[in-house]
């Protein structure tokens, strides 16, 4: 067991199990598809490990600063299956503010997290508005190009497993990113951002 405070840490699972337990009594396993969260306010401890001898557990973990201070100590979780992801954008985490994402896990942050598992040649567009930042990152570890984005005429990357990829707009102009699968299928985390207080995130955590 290990204590925290003041920050709101959530946990997408890409395989393998995540054993959980924490001092407001919950106790649980989380497996591929769950998405657990724990908003530490005033002050939790708690405990997270690999049950399992002969697998690997693969997760990425994502810590963010709340814009509020003492919050009270709550935790949910939330499973999203590969068929609320397959070439589309899921909402997985969102702003406690945004009323209209009812099927999300809610955040004390001007923050949205998408997942998406694209198949080959399949394309997704996100709207990054004006003074907005977007953080994609390639969930699976692969040498080939996964993906291709492009945010613009003649503008475009290839991207590969394990990269991550930080956009930036201006206060007046607006990108349109376009996603589109250069792999069989590629799994990959997208979260837009304000320009609040700093996001502190640590990603694709792996528990041996």
């Amino acid at each position: 067991m290990h204590a925290h405070s003041e920050f709101e840490i959530f946990s997408y699972i890409v395989s393998g199990e995540l054993h959980h337990e924490d001092s407001m009594g919950n106790k649980e396993v989380c497996k591929k598809g769950d998405v657990q969260f724990t908003s530490a306010g005033t002050g939790i401890k708690h405990s997270e490990r690999n049950g399992q001898k002969s697998k690997n557990t693969h997760l990425l973990q994502i810590w963010v600063e709340p814009n509020q201070s003492k919050l009270v100590p709550s935790y949910a979780t939330m499973n999203f299956a590969d068929s609320d992801k397959k070439n589309k954008l899921c909402t997985i985490i969102s702003s406690i503010d945004n009323e209209d994402e009812t099927r999300s896990i809610k955040i004390h942050q001007d923050l949205t997290m998408f997942a998406s598992i694209l198949e080959l040649n399949n394309s997704i567009t996100h709207h990054v508005a004006p003074g907005r930042k977007c953080l994609i990152q390639i969930v699976q570890k692969a040498d080939d190009p996964c993906v291709c984005m492009s945010y613009g005429p003649g503008e475009e990357i290839d991207v590969k497993g394990g990269d991550v990829l930080f956009v930036t707009t201006t206060k007046t102009k607006p990108v349109d990113l376009k996603i589109t699968g250069k792999g069989k299928k590629t799994e990959f985390v997208l979260f837009d951002m304000g320009d609040g207080k700093p996001h502190n995130i640590s990603t694709n955590r792996i528990y041996l």
